[in-house]
C-alpha cells in the first residue's frame, strides 16, 4: 500500500477538485462540489495510507 505525506495528498485531492471547507486542530475537511461528498484528514503528517483518509 503506497504512502503519501499530508502535502501530496492534500495537492492531489486540490487538482481533483477537493475544496478545503475548514480545519480545526490537525484535521483538513474537503468537500467535492460536484461529487457530493466530504473526506478529512490529519496534517502535518510525513506519511499519510489511504487508510487514514476518511470520505463519508
Amino acid at each position: 500500500m503506497p504512502s503519501y505525506s499530508s502535502s501530496e495528498v492534500l495537492k492531489k485531492l486540490n487538482d481533483d477538485g477537493w475544496i478545503i471547507k475548514n480545519s480545526r486542530g490537525s484535521h483538513v475537511h474537503l468537500y467535492h462540489p460536484q461529487k457530493k461528498e466530504k473526506s478529512q484528514f490529519r496534517t502535518p503528517k510525513k506519511t499519510l495510507m489511504s487508510k487514514h483518509i476518511i470520505v463519508f
